[in-house]
């Protein structure tokens, strides 16, 4: 009869509590450091009072800084939402978010936009893939390719259209030959309808 081999012998295993006691010592070591991290962190930052005092603080930090510009003193377009229709005008709630996030430009929200025989009134809308691809090919066998060495092309295409075609919730950039950023009523040379 032929002899079996003799596997050795495997040293006992601990069991499934020491198997446990390494990764909750860990964990219980990870939550101890957590907790003092976050207390050590709270304790060296002031708390503010309010919200407010902490909105203020940080617009203090920023203007210091001089990050952003400040809100244009002039401006002869605007962008925002077309609110009603008349025959010869229509009412815009005005978006006012300027260049700098802690402050508004300055002017009423509400606006009257009156339309004239001279006003154009275009719809913006994006071009085709195959149409940009075809841009993209003609500039890049230009002999002017600009200061970059490219022309790129324009993504987005201008269609004059009837200004009949203008509705209640377009959101539409307004531009005119004089100075509306504090004008409640102004006469737009030019109304582009960007997006619904």
């Amino acid at each position: 009869m032929p002899t079996i081999p003799q596997m050795p012998s495997r040293p006992a295993s601990p069991g499934a509590a020491g198997r446990l006691r390494i990764p909750v010592i860990g964990l219980v070591a990870l939550a101890i450091g957590f907790i003092g991290g976050y207390g050590t962190g709270r304790a060296s930052v002031p708390i503010a009072k309010s919200y407010q005092e902490g909105y203020d603080a940080a617009r203090k930090k920023v203007e210091a800084l001089h990050v952003f510009p400040s809100a244009p003193k002039e401006s002869t377009g605007l962008t925002g939402k077309v609110t009603s229709i008349s025959d010869s005008s229509l009412e815009i709630d005005a978006d006012l978010a300027g260049p700098n996030p802690f402050e508004n430009m300055p002017g009423p929200i509400k606006r009257t936009v009156r339309i004239s025989a001279r006003t154009k009134t275009y719809r913006i809308s994006l071009k085709s893939e195959e149409t940009l691809r075809k841009e993209r090919q003609a500039a890049a066998t230009a002999t002017n390719t600009g200061p970059l060495g490219f022309s790129p092309a324009d993504p987005y295409m201008k269609t004059e259209i009837p200004a009949s075609e203008i509705s209640v919730g377009d959101i539409v950039r307004v531009g005119s030959d004089r100075d509306i950023l504090q004008a409640a009523a102004f006469d737009a040379t030019e109304i582009d309808i960007t997006a619904r």
